[in-house]
């Protein structure tokens, strides 16, 4: 039986103050559509640079912070990652509620 992905990342227009995520994405939301996830985050990674190729640095660190930049991947809305913070989102969501009731 194959999933249904849409069903996953159903816009909720209720204002929430808790996340369902509670790793890198806790407390993380969409601000246009709401959506928990995924999100494509511009970041720094620490490699090992060999002239046929690259490797994993030692420490292999991935770097971001509220400053990267951010795109959802469910309605594509592009940010920082501190504009997807979940405090933020709920600003945005009556909105989206408006425009369904509105049909546009």
């Amino acid at each position: 039986m194959k999933a249904n992905s849409e069903a996953i990342n159903t816009i909720d227009t209720r204002e929430s103050s808790t996340s369902p995520k509670v790793n890198c994405l806790e407390g993380k939301r969409c601000p246009k559509c709401g959506s928990y996830g995924p999100f494509e985050i511009v970041a720094t990674v620490r490699i090992l640079l060999h002239d046929d190729g690259t490797d994993n640095a030692e420490d292999g660190t991935t770097e971001y912070g509220d400053g990267a930049p951010t795109t959802c991947g469910v309605c594509q809305y592009e940010g920082t990652f501190g504009d997807f913070e979940l405090s933020a989102a709920p600003y945005f969501l009556p909105l989206i509620a408006t425009r369904a009731k509105l049909g546009s």
